[in-house]
C-alpha cells in the first residue's frame, strides 16, 4: 500500500498565509452569478504560487482562465438536525464569522473567486443520491459536482450516472490534496469515478479512531498510551486490558449498568470492518483489467474475525456495546455523553466525535489510531465509514466535463491551504484533543488507510453488511458457514458492479 503522511502541516500553514494574504482585499463575490464580467480584470495579483520543492504542492492550473461570476454549485446532503457530526460546513459560507473553519471556507471561495471568477455554492436536498439522479435524467445541468457518502457513490456509479474522471484534463490524483490511496484503493481497471480530498471535512470525519479520558486513565495508573503506540503495541488485546483497568461498579451493586457505572470501553458493532481492514487484509484483489477475486472468505479474514468477535463478547462488565441499548431517545448522542461524563475509559467512534465532545467533557481526552488486531503487525493501518466518508464525482451530462475537472482540482487545492489545516490544527489538535501528542497520532492515523473497492459499491455488492452482521450474533462463531452461505452471492453482485464500470464511458 502506498504510504502518505496527509498532514504536511507547516507547509499548508504556510501556503495557507500565503493565499491569505494576496486576498486581503478583493471585491465580495456576487452571489446571484449575474455580476459584471470578470475576464477583463486584472490578473497579476493571481495566487502567489508556494515555493517548495515537493511536486504533490505545486500549482499547475491555468492562470488565464476567468470566468464570468458563473456559478460552481455543489449538490450535496442536508443532514437533519440530530446528525451534527456530518453537517455540511465545507462547501460555502455567506461571511466570516471568526470560527476557523467557517473563515478558512470563506477564504478559500473567495481566492476561488479572484483567480477565476467563479462563485462557490452548495445545492443541499434531503436525499442527494434520489436528487442527482432525477436531475441527471431530465437532462438538467444545475449543478457542476456531487458531494456525498461513499456508498450513496457507488450507487450513482453503477447506476450510470457519473462521469469517469481519468480522461479528463487537469485532474491530478497525486497531488497533496487528493487522497491517493483511497482513489486508487477504489478505481478498477484504473477507471476512478470518485475521489476525495482536502475539501471534503468528512473524508477526515469518517476515519475511525480510538478515544481515551486522560483522567481515567491517570486514575488506573496506565502507561502513557501515545508511547505504547509509538512502539507498536496497541493492539486488541492491550485494549481490553486497559479498559479493564478502568471500568469500575460504581454503587457497589455487583451488577454494571448503562449511566450507572463506568465501563471500559464503548464499541458499536461497525468496529468489525476496521479492524478487519485494519490488519491489512484485502476483501477483493484486482486485476489490471478488472477481473478479480474476492477473498471475503480467506484464511486472514475469517482469522481476524473470529479473533473481533471473541473480543465483543469476552467481559461484558468491560465492553458496552452502543447498539444493545434499549429505551434510549438517541444512543448516539447517550453514548458521546457517556464518554463525556468520564463514563467510559476508552471509546472507539469516528474523528467527528473530538469536536462534538469537546465543548462539554471536563476531562481531558486523546486520540489514538484504532488498535491493531495482532501485535505482529508492523503498521497501523485505518478503515473508514463508507456510509459517511465523503468524496466527489462528475454528473455524466456535464456541460464542459474539462472546465469541470480544472475547477474541482483548484477547489482540492486552494482546500489544502485553508480548509483542510483548520481543521486538521485548530479543530482536531488545539481545540477538541487539547494536546501535542494527538497531532502526532493522526499523522499515524492518516499514514496508511486501506479502502476496499467491494465496501465501496455495499449497496450492490452486500459486503459490509455481511461482515457487520457477524458481530451481532452473540451464539457460537462460525464464520465459515456464514461466508459460504453469502460468498456466491457477493461475488455475483461485485461482478455487476464490474461490468457496469467496465462499461462505462
Amino acid at each position: 500500500m502506498k504510504k502518505r503522511i496527509l498532514s504536511l502541516l507547516l507547509a499548508a500553514m504556510m501556503a495557507s498565509a500565503s493565499l491569505l494574504a494576496c486576498s486581503d482585499t478583493p471585491e465580495t463575490p456576487d452571489d446571484t452569478g449575474t455580476g459584471t464580467d470578470s475576464a477583463a480584470a486584472d490578473t497579476s495579483t493571481v495566487t502567489e504560487e508556494v515555493t517548495t520543492q515537493d511536486p504533490t504542492l505545486t500549482d499547475e492550473l491555468p492562470t488565464d482562465k476567468k470566468f464570468s461570476n458563473m456559478d460552481f454549485v455543489i449538490l450535496g446532503r442536508d443532514y437533519p438536525e440530530g446528525s451534527v457530526a456530518w453537517k455540511i460546513v465545507d462547501i460555502y459560507t455567506a461571511e466570516e464569522t471568526g470560527e476557523r473553519i467557517n473563515d478558512a471556507v470563506y477564504a478559500r471561495n473567495l481566492a476561488l473567486n479572484e483567480r477565476f471568477g467563479i462563485v462557490v455554492k452548495q445545492d443541499l436536498v434531503t436525499d442527494a443520491r434520489s436528487e442527482a439522479e432525477k436531475r441527471i435524467t431530465a437532462g438538467e445541468n444545475s449543478f457542476a459536482l456531487i458531494q456525498e457518502a461513499l456508498d450513496r457513490q457507488g450507487a450513482l456509479i453503477v447506476g450510470g450516472y457519473i462521469l469517469e474522471m481519468t480522461p479528463l484534463q487537469y485532474l491530478n490524483f497525486d497531488k497533496a490534496w487528493w487522497d491517493t490511496d483511497g482513489v486508487n484503493g477504489l478505481s478498477i481497471a484504473g477507471k476512478v469515478f470518485t475521489a476525495m480530498g482536502s475539501g471534503q471535512l468528512n473524508a477526515y470525519k469518517a476515519t475511525w479512531v480510538s478515544l481515551f479520558n486522560k483522567k481515567l486513565a491517570k486514575d488506573a495508573n496506565l502507561p502513557d498510551l501515545y508511547q505504547v503506540v509509538r512502539d507498536g503495541k496497541w493492539t486488541l488485546d492491550k485494549l481490553l486490558e486497559y479498559a479493564s483497568a478502568t471500568a469500575k461498579d460504581l454503587n457497589g451493586d455487583g451488577k454494571m449498568e448503562w449511566t450507572v457505572d463506568r465501563f471500559g470501553v464503548g464499541i458499536e458493532n461497525g468496529i468489525s470492518i476496521p479492524l478487519i481492514m485494519g490488519t491489512g487484509t484485502s476483501l477483493t484483489r484486482f486485476n489490471k483489467d478488472g477481473s478479480f477475486e474476492l477473498l471475503i472468505d480467506s484464511e486472514e479474514v475469517a482469522k481476524a474475525a473470529e479473533k473481533i468477535w471473541n473480543f465483543y463478547y469476552s467481559d461484558a462488565n468491560t465492553i458496552l456495546n452502543v447498539e444493545k441499548l434499549s429505551g434510549v431517545t438517541n444512543r448516539w448522542v447517550a453514548y458521546r455523553s457517556q464518554f463525556a461524563s468520564d463514563n467510559f475509559g476508552f471509546m472507539l467512534t469516528h474523528l467527528g466525535t473530538p469536536t462534538l465532545i469537546a465543548g462539554e467533557m471536563q476531562s481531558d481526552f486523546g486520540i489514538l489510531p484504532f488498535p491493531k488486531v495482532y501485535a505482529e503487525q508492523e503498521e497501523y493501518i485505518s478503515a473508514i465509514q463508507y456510509g459517511n466518508m465523503h468524496s466527489l464525482c462528475i454528473p455524466k451530462i456535464a456541460e464542459d466535463p474539462n472546465r469541470t475537472a480544472m475547477l474541482t482540482e483548484a477547489y482540492q487545492m486552494y482546500s489544502h491551504d485553508t480548509v483542510r489545516p483548520a481543521y486538521y490544527d485548530y479543530t482536531l489538535t488545539l481545540r477538541a484533543s487539547r494536546d501535542n501528542e494527538s497531532a502526532e497520532m493522526l499523522d499515524i492515523i492518516f499514514a496508511n488507510r486501506n479502502l476496499d473497492v467491494s465496501l465501496l459499491y455495499n449497496s450492490t455488492t452486500k459486503a459490509e453488511t455481511t461482515l457487520t452482521n457477524i458481530a451481532k450474533e452473540p451464539s457460537a462463531f462460525n464464520f465459515a458457514s456464514t461466508m459460504a452461505a453469502q460468498k456466491a452471492t457477493i461475488k455475483t453482485n461485485l461482478d455487476t458492479v464490474v461490468q457496469a464500470i467496465l462499461k462505462a464511458e
